[in-house]
């Protein structure tokens, strides 16, 4: 007989996170919609020229210019993949499951949670152990932040004289680049030269689990502490890898210069630089699908704060979003189908069932 006094299940615990995650989107979309009504609003309103006047400048050629460096921001994002990788696989497949992670990322709940669970399968089934390909992501990852980090510093630093009287708040943001910086090269050192000491810290903290997650937490830190020192002992695979990270950040923001252009407007590249750096960390942060909402309203006050036109920072931004953000979505889709289908045709046919 079954106790009666048996108390009800406890409420799964990814309810609490969906409910926390709710609660910190709705209050990340409710201060950018304060930031565009107390600061972007009024721009407008004391702006001569209209979004209409601004809309009808456009230069279609400025346009397609940005759509080419977009291209080229994504193929640089695969040169990353592919050197961490030791291009274990061609370079067409990274290229395809990059775009169809990009676009999980951009088109599913949960952005980059999902997105990663997409990406590691695929990169399995191409091929890729379970461990490289968690190590791998990782590492690509952190390398993609650095350069980020680098090139936000370097904005901020440009863009120093731009707006005098916000000194202090550009050294606020100087140090938290600096500090998170610092993380990531004392990370590095760690795996490095501290490779043992970081398998046993993660050796006992599986050991609260279950064995199968303690032996794939450990079996992930080796091959990541084995991947870092390997990359890093190689110096053209480490500058070709900082490299490609470099050249993906430095087209995705020439690709959103080109747009502000396009609709008349003109930044220097420092205040370019900070701007987009501050919305491509944002986009970091797991609230929104891809940053959605929280990067066109945090970009959007900060290119007017440096002088561009409201009209002109509105549409450019949208128009660099519409690149950016939703044209990866339907290539990634297709990129993803291509893939099931070429593995489909790879596959050898299931006992009894006829060949075609």
């Amino acid at each position: 007989m079954a106790d009666s006094t048996q108390r009800p299940p406890h409420r799964p615990p990814h309810r609490w996170r969906r409910a926390v995650r709710a609660v910190a989107t709705a209050a990340a979309l409710g201060l950018v919609a304060w930031i565009v009504v107390r600061f972007l609003l009024p721009e407008f309103e004391n702006e001569n020229a209209s979004v209409l006047a601004a809309f009808r400048q456009i230069s279609p050629g400025l346009v397609v210019a940005a759509l080419i460096c977009e291209a080229g921001s994504l193929a640089a994002v695969s040169g990353v993949t592919g050197t961490l990788l030791e291009w274990k696989i061609p370079y067409r497949s990274t290229l395809r499951i990059d775009l169809a992670d990009l676009a999980a990322n951009h088109a599913l709940p949960g952005g980059g949670t999902t997105a990663a669970v997409v990406r590691f399968r695929l990169l399995t089934v191409s091929g890729v152990s379970p461990a490289q390909a968690l190590s791998s992501s990782l590492l690509e990852a952190g390398v993609q932040n650095l350069v980020l980090f680098a090139l936000f510093f370097a904005g901020i630093l440009l863009s120093l004289t731009t707006l005098a009287g916000d000194a202090e708040m550009y050294g606020l943001a100087i140090g938290t680049g600096l500090v998170l910086i610092a993380v990531f090269v004392v990370a590095i050192w760690l795996l490095v030269h501290r490779s043992d000491a970081v398998v046993h810290l993660t050796a006992r903290v599986g050991a609260h689990f279950a064995p199968a997650v303690e032996q794939g937490l450990t079996g992930l830190a080796r091959t990541l502490t084995s991947q870092t020192v390997s990359l890093l002992g190689d110096r053209r695979r480490t500058f070709a890898a900082l490299g490609y990270a470099a050249v993906n950040w430095a087209l995705d923001a020439a690709a959103l210069w080109l747009m502000l252009v396009a609709f008349g407007a003109t930044i220097r590249p420092g205040p370019l630089l900070a701007a987009y750096g501050l919305a491509a960390i944002i986009a970091l942060l797991p609230l929104t699908p891809g940053g959605l909402g929280l990067v066109e309203g945090v970009t959007v006050p900060a290119l007017v704060a440096f002088g561009v036109a409201a009209p002109s920072a509105l549409l450019g931004v949208l128009g660099w979003r519409v690149l950016e953000y939703w044209l990866p979505m339907p290539v990634g889709a297709l990129c993803y189908l291509s893939l099931r289908v070429a593995w489909r045709r790879a596959s050898p046919p299931s006992p009894g069932r006829p060949s075609r």
